[in-house]
């Protein structure tokens, strides 16, 4: 599985261990903002990019006066198509996330929505927001275990949480470890450095804070 992706030997899962008293454990997210300063403080990394899954919610999807009711979607960034093959057959290649509110549509969901007509441009209702479609991805593969219909620009969840009263924007709360991230390494890159690099940049973070 995965291993469609040309850079399958180079990609990684960055996790999240926590210590608590005597207690410890393994979280697949990480919080938003490690990302960042994984991409300043960390060398070998390529690239890397934040994911937020949809975790099974539905939502309703509106397209002109039609609803629909979706559960594959999620949230990412540009670098998610350059980490990963999941081809952009319509659209920007390098940059399927247009500024501002946009969201990439599999082949398939286009097709439910628009039906022959050009997908690109077009509007969609996804809660209470609007948003443009910027790019068409091919369907993802079975053998992907990653699976979406729908990937919406992380400007909507930095649009969610922009800091207000006591909240904390995306790209600087620590609390919240809700985000799978991927990193790519260079050719190279060794694996095995990332761990004192991650700790000499923890450690940088909280003398800086």
């Amino acid at each position: 599985m995965n291993a469609f992706h040309k850079k399958a030997d180079r990609i990684y899962q960055i996790n999240y261990k926590w210590k608590y008293g005597n207690e410890t454990g393994i979280l697949e997210n990480i919080p938003a903002p490690a990302a960042i300063y994984a991409r300043e403080y960390i060398p070998d990394i390529e690239n890397i990019v934040r994911l937020r899954y949809s975790y099974g919610n539905r939502q309703a999807v509106t397209v002109d006066d039609k609803v629909f009711v979706e559960d594959r979607f999620g949230y990412t960034e540009n670098a998610f198509f350059d980490i990963f093959d999941f081809p952009i057959v319509k659209g920007p290649s390098k940059e399927p996330f247009a500024q501002g509110l946009t969201v990439v549509l599999s082949e398939s969901m286009a097709k439910k929505y628009f039906g022959n007509e050009n997908p690109i441009g077009r509007i969609i209702h996804f809660r209470d927001t609007t948003l443009r479609v910027s790019a068409i991805m091919e369907d993802f593969p079975a053998s992907s275990s990653l699976q979406f219909d729908m990937l919406f620009s992380m400007e909507l969840q930095k649009l969610k949480f922009r800091g207000n009263a006591e909240w904390k924007t995306i790209d600087q709360n620590w609390g919240n470890a809700d985000y799978a991230t991927y990193c790519v390494l260079k050719p190279g890159g060794d694996r095995g450095g990332h761990k004192q690099s991650g700790t000499k940049s923890a450690y940088r973070i909280k003398k800086n804070e």
